[in-house]
Parts: structure tokens; sequence; C-alpha cells
């Protein structure tokens, strides 16, 4: 949720994004070529991408970044994610 207002020394901690859209299982590595993907990765479905931050301190400028990866063909037969994180200290 954000700062109602930096004056009464509220301060937003995180944030999340949620993205949904068609998309093929290899998006799941989201740094490999779509031209790399075999058959089994170029199963088009329902993708999922969630992306968040957590201040964990603020002073010291620490902060958790998260990117899940969720991905499920059409007829829910088969489903595969894929979840990254990393801590960061210092410059956002």
């Amino acid at each position: 949720m954000p700062a109602q207002s930096a004056t009464q020394g509220d301060r937003e901690i995180g944030y999340a994004l949620i993205e949904t859209m068609a998309g093929p299982r290899g998006a799941l590595t989201p740094n490999r070529s779509p031209n790399s993907y075999n058959e089994r990765e170029q199963e088009e479905g329902l993708l999922i991408r969630v992306h968040g931050r957590i201040a964990t301190n603020v002073e010291a400028g620490v902060y958790l970044d998260n990117e899940f990866l969720y991905w499920m063909a059409w007829d829910g037969a088969a489903e595969s994610w894929s979840i990254r994180a990393t801590y960061r200290q210092g410059e956002e």
C-alpha cells in the first residue's frame, strides 16, 4: 500500500505487480530465447507473472525482490513454475 503522506512519516514498504497473459511454457526462464525452446517449452498456456518488492530495512536500503512465474496448459493437464529472489542493498 502506498504511503498516504510523506509528512506523516508513513512510507511504502513493498509492492506486488500481477500480470496474466497467454505464453509458452519456456517463458518460465526469461533469459532464454524463444528460438531455443524445445517442443514441450513451445506449448502455449496461461502464464502468470508476479513481481514483488519488500523493504526489509528501509534505512539501510535493503530490499528483497521476488519474481514468481506460473504456467498452466489451457486444459489444466500440465503446470510448471519458477521462483527467483534477490536481496539488494544500497542503490535502488
